[in-house]
């Protein structure tokens, strides 16, 4: 059965607007569902999306646009605002989609299709909620421009303690628009990471390995590293200008790489160095140094300690990026410590997130 009824597109946000929107309210309920997931505080590494994590939606609303594969005017869209960051989870009660895999639905409320027109979405991640409580803690202030294709977040603030650093994904506007009607397969969304990813790797050099002479990390810490900011995705920037942009605005600060108790033993081959696993993930900046603690045995069979600070400049032009890996690769020796980076690129999380039609 079809009604007319109001809705508040996201009832901790925003006050309901007084347009009347139809919804086929029998089968028509809007969800998301990853194709899988991982459970992990810190980098999404491959396919998948953490089941713990929520989703932050945004939606516009086209009545009189079919779906298409090719969106030329995004006006229509941007005036009819249907979500507004409206937070979705993983919900084993909500809808399956057409191929049987349970979906994420609105936390809050139950969300329909309209029944007229079409849908385009942006969106961001969302951290696990604490416990308990049922909705994800604020990560800073959202706003999505959809005729620029232009999301931002102000006042991000990451965890300084890498057991709880929180991988932001995002995504723009697909030059596409969706309903439930045209062929009933779900709807692809790409995430693309808004963070650098950094690891650290070691090992002994010549002259470090001698037989009873254990070289050991005990500490390992990123000096300088701003943990809150402001976020620009920009979807159709201009000339040079890069898609993403990180503002940063509080006093840079050490932050704990390794710590382990016990440390860490050099061997003949590299070895991460790392308290969480993937876990040191910040805002794009250019840390300057890493301090690093070592013992180790002198001749005289004394347990000996020393902290270096490493350079970690990549080199002139190279500057720091979402969505990039660096990897330091440490050899200490006797004599020297050699520092070898390599910049990737991250793998793409290839969140496929499905829209169920």
């Amino acid at each position: 059965m079809k009604k007319l009824i109001y809705i508040c597109a996201a009832l901790a946000v925003v006050a309901c607007s007084k347009s009347e929107v139809a919804y086929e309210g029998n089968g028509g309920e809007l969800a998301l569902s990853p194709v899988s997931y991982l459970s992990t505080k810190g980098a999404i590494t491959s396919n998948v999306y953490p089941e713990e994590n929520h989703i932050a939606l945004f939606a516009y609303h086209n009545p009189g646009q079919t779906a298409t594969d090719n969106v030329t005017d995004y006006s229509v869209f941007a005036s009819n605002q249907y979500l507004n960051d409206t937070e979705f989870w993983y919900n084993t009660s909500s809808p399956t989609d057409k191929v049987g895999t349970k979906a994420w639905s609105g936390l809050n409320s139950i969300y329909y299709w309209p029944i007229t027109g079409s849908l385009v979405f942006a969106g961001y991640s969302l951290p696990a909620p604490e416990e308990g409580q049922k909705n994800s803690p604020s990560i800073g202030t959202a706003s999505y421009d959809l005729v620029n294709d232009v999301l931002e977040i102000d006042g991000y603030t990451q965890s300084a303690n890498t057991a709880s650093t929180f991988d932001l994904l995002y995504f723009g506007r697909d030059g596409k628009s969706y309903n439930n009607r045209r062929d009933g397969i779900a709807v692809p969304v790409q995430f693309s990471h808004a963070l650098a990813w950094i690891t650290i790797n070691v090992k002994g050099g010549e002259g470090a390995l001698v037989e009873n002479h254990v070289w050991k990390i005990t500490e390992m810490t990123l000096k300088d590293v701003n943990t809150k900011g402001d976020f620009t995705f920009n979807g159709t920037p201009e000339g040079e200008e890069k898609p993403v942009a990180w503002d940063l605005t509080a006093d840079a600060a050490p932050m704990t790489v390794f710590d382990a108790e016990g440390g860490k033993n050099l061997t003949d081959g590299f070895v991460t160095i790392e308290n969480e696993t993937a876990g040191t993930v910040v805002i794009p900046q250019a840390p300057k140094q890493l301090s690093v603690t070592l013992t180790y045995k002198s001749p005289a069979n004394d347990d000996i300690t020393e902290t270096f600070d490493i350079d970690l400049s990549l080199g002139e032009g190279v500057i720091w990026e979402a969505g990039k890996h660096y990897v330091y690769n440490l050899t200490f020796s006797p004599v020297e410590i050699k520092v070898a980076p390599e910049v990737t690129v991250w793998p793409s999380p290839g969140v496929t997130t499905n829209i169920e039609r």
